[in-house]
């Protein structure tokens, strides 16, 4: 459980950091594209566009199950989020 979904008060990732485990209710999301930029065994880079709650861990771990092996993400960049994009953003040099 990697969300900050609260139950009770409680963020769900606290709750799995102490081996506590609770059933979530399903909630819609949507996954508008996905197309796979880079393919390199064992490694597969994809683009996805989705909506607001979609779990990409969670989405690489059923992939992983639907092919029949195991799959988990290595990296996760966020590239936009409503209007804002990585493209237009500045690198701070600290």
């Amino acid at each position: 459980m990697h969300s900050a979904i609260k139950v009770k008060g409680v963020r769900l990732y606290e709750l799995a950091r102490k081996g506590i485990s609770i059933d979530r209710s399903p909630r819609s999301v949507v996954l508008y594209d996905a197309s796979i930029s880079n393919f390199e065994l064992p490694d597969i880079k994809l683009d996805i566009k989705c909506s607001k709650g979609f779990y990409v861990r969670t989405f690489a771990n059923d992939l992983g199950i639907h092919l029949g092996t195991g799959a988990y993400l290595k990296k996760l960049v966020r590239t936009s989020i409503g209007d804002f994009k990585i493209i237009d953003s500045s690198c701070l040099d600290l």
